[in-house]
């Protein structure tokens, strides 16, 4: 691997409780949230890997949780991740943010910090968990966290001191978790 791999891990794991149903099989744009979501990932990075159940999308390579941390959450996704070594610098997208940009997203990749993340646009002291961008040596300390019970990606992005980037625009920020997310994306265009 060259010092320049850049591998995007996509999270698809979630339980969606609050959609009522798989948010990665939602249609935006006549497309599943999850290809979109794919294709944004391999515009700024060398390679992709899902952090998800398999079959999810079968012509990329998956990423399941370590049997110790299997249930963990989205921290137990990225963990899976890290280790299967794809890569040296890591983009963490969630599966519901169909309306990130490209550009965006590799001036996280860019940031000089080795952990970085978007703040809130909303409230610019507030940090956004994902997406993130992060060098895969952060994978022992991830790893250490998730023995000690943290669950809480803001909380190991504190610990990890993550680095705020620019706020974007609020638009691009859309985190679909309800219907009405979904139908207020979908008015909007």
């Amino acid at each position: 691997m060259s010092e320049s791999t850049t591998c995007a891990a996509l999270l698809a794991g979630g339980r969606s409780k609050r959609m009522g149903h798989a948010k990665h099989d939602i249609q935006i744009d006549g497309k599943p949230m999850l290809q979109i979501m794919a294709e944004l990932a391999l515009s700024c990075c060398d390679d992709l890997i899902i952090a998800g159940p398999p079959g999810l999308l079968p012509e990329y390579d998956h990423a399941s949780d370590v049997p110790e941390h299997q249930g963990f959450g989205p921290l137990a996704g990225i963990e899976a991740a890290l280790l299967s070594g794809r890569g040296n610098r890591w983009l963490i997208l969630p599966c519901d943010m169909p309306r990130l940009r490209s550009s965006d997203l590799v001036t996280l990749l860019q940031h000089a910090a080795t952990i970085c993340c978007f703040s809130d646009p909303k409230d610019p002291d507030r940090m956004l968990n994902l997406p993130m961008a992060l060098d895969a040596s952060h994978v022992c300390n991830l790893t250490q966290s998730l023995d000690a019970g943290i669950r809480s990606v803001g909380r190991w992005l504190t610990m990890e001191n993550a680095a705020m980037v620019a706020p974007l625009d609020p638009v691009t920020t859309i985190n679909l978790n309800t219907p009405e997310d979904v139908e207020q994306i979908q008015n909007n265009d």
